[in-house]
């Protein structure tokens, strides 16, 4: 059996994503209950009703459907003209090979967004959704992070170099002066 796995065109709409789950939830509260019932019917007489049977498996065919449907990827939502040429472009791309709409929405999409943006690159939706894949199937990327350096070659940041104090105190016994922490910045040249 084959799942389907498109994303669903409104799951995007919070609205839409909740009453997928309410629906899951509503169905496996019936689900529980009937097969309750059909494991009471099998105790008493070592054999289910058909009815029940039938009535579990239908509500069970119909959890594993809302299943599906809420693992499908959302879509973006309130995307312009240009981007969903880029994307339909990219998307055309990717399953056939076929690059020439790509090439035509590229100079338009350079033309429109700053170049630091990358434009037609790779549109937002499959750049979460690598990123994502990425991060459970590499150890590296789950211990790292990616740092992006705004001006120069050297990381700037602040750290404590010594550690601020703390003591437990009675409700009403004196407090004792902790001292505060001190800090010091750290300069990391950065050269490949």
């Amino acid at each position: 059996m084959e799942l389907e796995t498109a994303a669903l065109t409104n799951l995007s709409d919070e609205g839409e994503s909740r009453r997928l789950f309410e629906d899951l939830m509503r169905n496996f509260e019936e689900f529980k209950q009937a097969n309750d019932d059909r494991l009471t019917e099998i105790e008493k007489r070592d054999s289910a009703d058909v009815l029940l049977e039938e009535k579990v498996e239908r509500i069970n065919t119909h959890l594993s459907n809302l299943n599906v449907a809420l693992q499908r990827p959302p879509l973006a939502a309130d995307i312009d003209d240009a981007q969903h040429e880029t994307r339909a472009a990219f998307v055309d791309y990717v399953r056939s090979g076929n690059d020439q709409a790509l090439r035509e929405t590229e100079a338009k999409t350079l033309r429109k967004n700053p170049t630091t943006d990358g434009g037609y690159l790779v549109p937002e939706v499959v750049y979460t959704d690598l990123d994502s894949q990425i991060q459970k199937q590499s150890a590296m990327r789950q211990l790292a992070n990616v740092v992006v350096m705004g001006v120069g070659d050297t990381l700037h940041y602040v750290r404590a170099s010594s550690a601020m104090a703390a003591r437990w105190a009675g409700e009403e016994s004196a407090r004792s002066d902790t001292g505060d922490g001190d800090f010091k910045k750290v300069d990391i040249r950065l050269d490949e």
